[in-house]
């Protein structure tokens, strides 16, 4: 599942929350003016800590970069200010954004409940709480809150590359749910409006995605074909890796590397590079049957995907081992 997390929230959502109190103030904003600059101001700092936060994990992308240090002092300066239960929307957002970074997803939760329940909500900043909301819900493990948080964040969500993301999300919900024909619809209706800019951007995990659905579905070539697309915009899968991707099902992480090193195996460059790869897809695929319990929905099928591509590593390891016949040489020959 992608997160949106910072990624697009910092860069889109916070500008919009910039301009709430200042666009439409309250019988109280006017009153009390000087909370409300007070409020604005500590806001502004919180939110350029967690745009620094961002930015080094978009440069390093690893748990090395000092980032959480930029969190911690965001959460620190929301703390004294009173966010949890501010008046005003867009301390509470930041803060719970900021739970939601650091993992504290039942804090999170209670914080989205509370802005998406408060009258006089902005539908921009009640979108992005209700987007958020969903993912801190598949963290929980709370599927059906789920798919409802991210229908409300689809219906309000004016941004198409947020909506595009929540629709991705929700399509990874039913998918977890075993509905994969609505997985699917999902993931494509996901794709639809995006630039290619866009796509670029946030399209290859929900193109592998839709691999991962269609392949359970039965369409194994399509399947790979929606891979080839996402490394079309992220050759080296660096989206799927990064830290704000998770798996909310965490043994499906060996199905996207078993598909992705298929794909390798049946269409890489030399005969060495194609052996690495389908062995290393068996063995994703071996790791996923041993990860998944009894219940999961797709155990059948990746039983039939094992056998599949064993039989592919045979018949590709015979035919590499095989020497090269030997012509004769052409000429007169001897009579």
């Amino acid at each position: 599942m992608k997160s949106r997390g910072l990624a697009i929230a910092t860069t889109l959502g916070f500008a919009l929350l910039a301009g709430e109190a200042r666009a439409t103030p309250s019988r109280w904003a006017k009153v009390a003016t000087p909370e409300l600059a007070r409020a604005e101001a500590l806001a502004d700092q919180a939110e350029q800590d967690l745009i620094k936060a961002t930015q080094r994990r978009s440069i390093l992308d690893d748990t090395l970069t000092p980032s959480n240090a930029y969190v911690a002092r965001a959460r620190q300066l929301l703390l004294e200010a009173g966010a949890q239960r501010s008046p005003f929307v867009r301390l509470r957002l930041l803060f719970a954004k900021i739970e939601q970074q650091l993992d504290h997803h039942q804090e999170a939760s209670l914080l989205f409940e509370s802005i998406v329940k408060t009258t006089g909500v902005a539908d921009a900043h009640r979108a992005d709480a209700w987007g958020d909301l969903g993912i801190v819900y598949a963290h929980l493990r709370l599927l059906p809150r789920e798919v409802e948080a991210e229908e409300m964040a689809v219906a309000l969500e004016p941004l198409v590359p947020n909506r595009s993301l929540t629709l991705a999300n929700q399509a990874e919900a039913f998918m977890g749910a075993g509905d994969i024909s609505r997985a699917i619809a999902g993931y494509k209706a996901a794709l639809e409006g995006l630039t290619n800019y866009e796509i670029a951007a946030i399209g290859p995990t929900t193109f592998f995605s839709l691999g991962v659905a269609l392949d359970r579905s039965g369409d194994l070539d399509g399947a790979l074909e929606a891979v080839a697309r996402a490394r079309s915009y992220d050759p080296s899968d660096r989206f799927l890796r990064s830290s704000s991707w998770f798996f909310s099902t965490p043994h499906d992480a060996e199905w996207y590397a078993a598909l992705g090193h298929w794909l390798v195996g049946r269409r890489g460059d030399g005969d060495d590079v194609r052996l690495g790869a389908y062995e290393q897809a068996v063995a994703n695929w071996k790791l996923y049957i041993t990860r998944a319990p009894q219940s999961d929905p797709y155990l059948a099928v990746a039983k039939a995907r094992l056998a599949l591509c064993e039989k592919e590593l045979a018949a590709f390891a015979d035919k590499v081992s095989r020497p090269t016949p030997i012509e004769p040489p052409r000429g007169n020959r001897p009579r």
